[in-house]
């Protein structure tokens, strides 16, 4: 079933679509909604993904949608929830962009601690625990892309402080695994360990395997596995049309294989 909703503003959202000869700001006065299934497994099975095709479909051939009045659904299929669903009709060559936003968030922004570069891009993010830890804390690991490229939105990272040493594109010298110490009782965050690699602006991954650590610059095709003591243990190069999306590795003891 398709609703509408409404923010605080008296409107459900916004969207923006530009042509070589204009540019249309489009306040849509109800981004509908669906009445999602709160049931993981249930949202990522082929029946419920296909039942939610046939209700967009529906609504598409409902009205005429046009530049000016488009269709605007927020997450539909249920699985990104800052992902909505957009359609109308136009001869114009088009593009489309959009932004969400949210008020009430700044008690959910951290503190940095120290001074370190952010991460610029990231890939495998891992969330970590421990004994060790107070109430509160965790680890947080990722390849940090250190890319500082953006393409959903006009960001200068040259002006902003936070950001030093990055790269832009395809492009760089190094990329890093970072490992940050997260304490929300505190509302801060702390690099507490890093290590250069060779730059992969996209994908890439990092894995802990047991005290080793395992990096893939995957845009460089190249996987690195250092010793708890971050020395160099072995590398592995290679070769393709586009990149090492992920490397990971793994011994498979207990395994039986026919």
């Amino acid at each position: 079933m398709l609703t509408a909703c409404s923010d605080s503003s008296g409107t459900a959202g916004d969207a923006a679509a530009a042509s070589d000869t204009s540019e249309t700001e489009v306040e849509n006065e109800g981004v509908l909604t669906l009445d999602s299934e709160d049931d993981i497994d249930t949202v990522y099975t082929l029946d419920y993904q296909n039942n939610i095709s046939d209700m967009i479909e529906e609504q598409k051939s409902s009205q005429e949608y046009t530049i000016d009045d488009p269709l605007i659904i927020a997450d539909p299929y249920g699985t990104n929830t800052t992902g909505p669903y957009v359609y109308f009709t136009t001869d114009a060559a088009t593009e489309l962009s959009y932004t969400v936003s949210a008020d009430g968030y700044e008690d959910l922004l951290l503190e940095q601690v120290g001074d370190f570069t952010l991460q610029a891009g990231q890939h495998c993010v891992t969330y970590e625990t421990s004994d060790e830890l107070s109430d509160g804390q965790y680890y947080l690991t990722m390849y940090n892309n250190n890319n500082a490229t953006i393409s959903t939105r006009d960001y200068d990272y040259d002006s902003d402080e936070n950001y030093d040493g990055t790269y832009s594109g395809t492009e760089g010298d190094e990329s890093y695994y970072y490992k940050y110490l997260v304490d929300e009782t505190a509302g801060t965050f702390t690099l507490v360990d890093s290590v250069p690699v060779t730059y992969s602006g996209y994908v890439s991954s990092v894995q802990q395997v047991g005290d080793n650590l395992l990096t893939d610059s995957g845009s460089a095709f190249e996987a690195n596995e250092f010793d708890q003591n971050h020395n160099l243990i072995q590398t592995l190069t290679g070769s393709g049309a586009t990149w090492w999306y992920r490397v990971f590795k793994y011994d498979y003891s207990g395994y039986w294989f026919a």
